[in-house]
């Protein structure tokens, strides 16, 4: 037994028999928690894809109710981990609003959380009695907001005061008669209750509320806002020395003085005699023969011989209006002598003067307009205001350096400027005049460089003009007319979309940090902004791209933020309707029939035309937003069609949107404020 205690061989294969349990413990429980481990990592990145893609596709702050983020975060889930992948169970995942409390109320914070939880099989621990490892993870999704500048390009034409659910027909037939004047003398379209333009304020509003509830602490968030028609107010916003403020060229009128003014002037010839009535005679009959008129009495009857009586000659006017002088004449004139008739004698006594009537020129009448391009400084207009002519009745007349015989045609020719003028210094009469000022600061386009979005404005051709619509005399075409007819101003007739219309929106916001209050009082009718006016895309898009460039006369306004974060640009562009630019309206480009300045003489000129030249050069602005300024353009159409034309204005094809009613409205704006957030995990 001794012997046996002392033999040690064979004890290896005794001991190595009884490891064998506790090492495959180890091993077991190494590769069993070494698979769940790597699950769990993939759990984990499960449950973040979920919350991310859930986050991305809600329209709003809220996960609760909508499907389509609830349904978008599953499917991203199960992509990255489902149920039996890896030989997992049990795998489930749940997601959920953060709420916060706002005033005391609980309302969804725009932060998603989510849950997720499976089992993992043992392989090798299943004969200790493990069976499943559970994993879980949790996360959290938010959309912040860093830098971004947002610049709102809206459609404030006319068809904006109706209602969404208007044709384009119904509408245009209801326009007319809804236009009314402002106190401040701008026109507008009187809304309907529901109208586009409404909702268009409750979608811009929705849309603050979303992005300032995800900006990030630190970021800075700017908005500007682009209203257009068939102009940009703009003027407010440009340095002053992009704009001509010398000698412009206009559509406007020269009133013409051609007609001389003849005033008579009578003189004595010699003494004045009398001669008396040496019959009875009746005191009617003394007047009768103290005006030298004839009559009988007592069988005697006065036949007058020659000469009139009191007053002037009847044939013979105070004032002629004639190229060529008048005759001077000559006449004796009769008057009754005695002041009393005496009743004694019953005699008539009356004075005999001879007389010569002469004519001298002393003022020129107006004799007709020329309709034509008229040359106008337009350096009063836009410091304080420069008196204009207006209306002018028929019986003007202009006295010119004292004595008008010696003046000028070209002197007699005088433009609405000149015209208040000689109104003012007492030389002309029957004149209305009224003190034009730039008060609402629209533009004209510059002759040169017109689709270019930097041209630097250094010339008198390639700066801004201000735009005129008191000196606007809109006539047939570009040839000068001289006539007597008053043809039409656009400042005078702007009811609805009337050819002689002028639309002037509200004054354009460049990029500020802006509270709600504040967006919401720029909207507001009360304050301006209101719908009137043909639709023109061009001029807001092109005024927006100007805007937002690096480049050009705003370059100063993008500096550097002070949290030295790069800034995301972004246009947002809404209309509800196609271009609508007519060739007799006055606008960005003056009065198309006339001046001429999209579609150059010699080339087919209507509407259709014009149209065409405008849908280019809206095409240009997109092209150049997106590709020669790096901004992001998002479009959207609002109770009408998402054209090709729209659709392809955006920088994407899921940048374009439609919206039928205003809750599509507010779902489009809903979703572009989500997608120019940017979107991270929190948890």
């Amino acid at each position: 037994m001794a012997r046996l205690a002392r033999d040690t061989r064979g004890n290896t294969l005794a001991i190595a028999a009884a490891a064998v349990i506790p090492l495959l413990g180890m091993v077991g429980s190494g590769v069993d928690l070494g698979r769940a481990y790597l699950l769990k990592t993939r759990l984990q990145q499960a449950c973040d894809a979920g919350v991310l893609a859930a986050r991305k596709s809600m329209s709003g702050n809220a996960l609760a109710g909508d499907t389509t983020a609830n349904t978008r975060g599953r499917e991203f889930f199960d992509i990255n981990l489902r149920n039996e992948q890896y030989g997992v169970k049990s795998v489930a995942f749940k997601m959920n609003d953060v709420m916060s409390k706002n005033g005391g109320t609980a309302t969804a914070s725009g932060r998603v959380h989510g849950t997720a939880s499976a089992d993992v099989p043992t392989v090798l621990m299943q004969i200790f009695g493990y069976t499943n490892i559970p994993i879980a993870a949790a996360c959290d999704a938010e959309l912040n907001l860093a830098n971004n500048d947002i610049m709102f390009v809206l459609d404030v034409t006319g068809s904006m005061a109706c209602t969404p659910g208007r044709s384009t027909n119904d509408c245009s037939g209801i326009v007319p008669g809804r236009t009314a004047q402002r106190p401040d003398g701008r026109w507008f379209t009187v809304e309907e209750d529901g109208s586009r333009i409404d909702a268009l304020r409750s979608a811009v509003d929705g849309f603050y509320v979303t992005v300032s509830r995800n900006l990030a602490a630190g970021a800075r968030l700017r908005l500007g806002f682009v209203p257009y028609s068939s102009g940009v107010n703009i003027g407010g916003l440009l340095p002053a020395t992009t704009m001509n403020n010398g000698a412009i060229s206009f559509a406007s009128r020269r009133a013409n003085f051609n007609t001389r003014v003849w005033t008579r002037q009578i003189t004595n010839i010699g003494s004045a005699t009398t001669e008396t009535w040496p019959y009875q005679i009746s005191n009617e009959n003394c007047d009768k023969y103290a005006d030298n008129k004839g009559f009988t009495q007592d069988n005697r009857t006065f036949t007058p011989t020659g000469g009139t009586g009191s007053p002037y000659p009847a044939y013979r006017d105070a004032e002629l209006y004639t190229d060529s002088q008048p005759e001077a004449s000559s006449h004796t004139l009769y008057t009754r002598s005695s002041v009393t008739w005496s009743s004694g004698n019953k005699s008539c006594v009356r004075r005999v003067q001879q007389q010569q009537v002469t004519y001298t020129q002393t003022a020129w009448r107006l004799t007709d307009f020329t309709y034509t391009d008229v040359p106008l400084s337009v350096a009063g207009y836009m410091n304080g205001g420069v008196a204009i002519a207006t209306d002018i009745d028929g019986a003007d007349r202009l006295t010119i350096a004292g004595y008008p015989a010696t003046s000028s045609a070209a002197s007699r020719s005088l433009d609405p400027i000149q015209l208040a003028q000689a109104a003012l210094n007492g030389s002309a009469t029957g004149i209305t005049t009224f003190n034009s000022g730039w008060t609402n600061q629209c533009v004209e386009e510059r002759l040169t460089g017109r689709d270019s979005i930097t041209d630097p404005a250094n010339t008198a051709d390639s700066q801004w003009r201000a735009a005129w619509p008191n000196v606007i005399w809109r006539r047939p075409g570009t040839a000068a007319i001289t006539n007597g007819s008053n043809y039409t101003r656009p400042d005078s007739s702007a009811s609805g979309y009337g050819s002689t219309a002028y639309s002037c929106p509200k004054p354009a916001q460049g990029l500020e940090e802006m509270t709600q209050r504040q967006v919401n009082d720029y909207l507001s009718e009360d304050n301006g902004f209101v719908a009137h006016g043909y639709t023109y895309h061009d001029i807001g898009m092109v005024w927006a791209t100007r805007l937002m460039s690096l480049r050009g006369p705003f370059a100063a306004t993008h500096a550097a933020a002070a949290n030295g974060r790069a800034t995301m640009r972004h246009i947002i562009f809404m209309t509800d309707g196609d271009m609508q630019p007519t060739q007799l309206a006055y606008g960005q480009f003056g009065v198309e029939i006339n001046n001429r300045r999209m579609i150059p003489s010699g080339q087919t000129l209507n509407d259709t035309t014009l149209q065409a030249a405008h849908n280019a050069r809206f095409a240009a602005a997109c092209t150049a937003a997106t590709r020669d300024e790096g901004i992001s353009v998002w479009v959207v159409a609002f109770g009408q069609t998402l054209t090709s034309q729209l659709r392809s204005c955006a920088s994407n094809p899921s940048q374009a949107f439609q919206a039928n009613n205003a809750a599509q409205l507010n779902a489009a704006f809903a979703a572009i404020a989500s997608k120019v957030a940017e979107l991270r995990l929190t948890a």
